[in-house]
């Protein structure tokens, strides 16, 4: 259950891509080639999580691993509800490699689908069940993104941190042995 939650949790912190655009162009003052550009090197960025994930993971246990990518998950966000100037979305690209969705998901679908094998399910089960409780919390954060940028272009940003704390938050419930006795010492 815990690692559900966890997993829904992290995987709203990245639909604030929705506003993403809206925000470029009203508050930072790019226009639409400009932006396409800054998408351009977020999709770099995207091509290099599988290799930033595997370099993570030899580098920390578990625990480490997800603490890491959400905190720099966290610091992205922050970094990109404050930002006033191009540079400002340039910078936040750098916590981006390493707490991105593909590197902070990865690490908690794996683990997850483990335990759900564990406990009996089978792998597709169980990644469908995950999936239909992710699309119905991102249709609702989505929703709530747009709402809450109309009462400040900063909040959805200040919120989509909080979720990334409180999903690590959730994930560090797990004690080591747990995730060790569960669903096995190595990722």
């Amino acid at each position: 259950r815990l690692l559900t939650i966890s997993n829904v949790l992290s995987s709203v912190v990245d639909l604030t891509w929705t506003i993403r655009s809206v925000m470029a162009l009203q508050r930072i003052g790019m226009g639409p080639v400009e932006y396409g550009v800054w998408e351009a090197f977020n999709g770099a960025v995207l091509l290099s999580s599988g290799k930033a994930t595997a370099l993570m993971l030899r580098v920390f246990d578990v625990h480490g691993f997800n603490l890491a990518a959400h905190a720099l998950s966290t610091t992205r966000q922050i970094i990109t509800a404050f930002a006033n100037r191009r540079s400002h979305l340039y910078l936040a690209l750098v916590p981006e490699i390493f707490g991105g969705e593909g590197v902070r998901i990865s690490c908690l679908r794996a683990l997850h689908t483990r335990a759900a094998v564990a406990a009996g399910m089978g792998i597709g089960e169980a990644g469908a069940a995950l999936r239909t409780l992710q699309s119905i919390s991102g249709m609702l954060a989505t929703t709530v993104f747009g709402f809450v940028y109309q009462r400040g272009s900063s909040f959805p940003w200040l919120l989509a941190a909080a979720f990334a704390v409180l999903g690590e938050a959730v994930f560090m419930m797990l004690g080591r042995d747990e995730l060790q006795k569960g669903i096995g010492a190595t990722v």
